[in-house]
């Protein structure tokens, strides 16, 4: 998702470096968004910067403010209280967990050593 403020696509957005490609002035002269990216004022970029300063992604920080219909303090609550957390850390998480889980022995292994033998469910 691109940001660009005022229709000016030269303008830094959430797409990084070459967000503004494929932007044409098609219709007579204006500058064209490039697919996937919205325009906001300068006064809904400064609401998701300061949801940004709060510590969170850039792109949650957009999605969340207008998911909440453009209040800032609901956006702010809403990514709170989701525990927001970034993909690449919930990611490196999922590997280590995996990794650590199959290092493990099977459990089932060890609850049929434990179970004496003259015990059986089977009657």
């Amino acid at each position: 998702m691109n940001l660009i403020l005022g229709g000016d696509p030269n303008i830094a957005g959430l797409g990084g470096a070459g967000s503004a490609a494929g932007a044409g002035h098609a219709h007579g002269g204006r500058a064209q968004a490039p697919p996937g990216s919205i325009q906001v004022t300068q006064e809904e970029m400064d609401a998701i910067n300061r949801l940004v300063s709060l510590g969170f992604p850039k792109h949650k920080a957009a999605e969340a403010y207008f998911a909440c219909d453009k209040n800032e303090e609901f956006a702010a609550n809403f990514l709170f209280e989701s525990g927001f957390e970034d993909e690449e850390t919930v990611l490196q998480r999922t590997i280590a967990e995996s990794a650590a889980t199959q290092q493990q022995p099977p459990a089932s292994t060890s609850a049929q050593a434990q179970q004496p033998s003259g015990s059986s469910g089977d009657a």
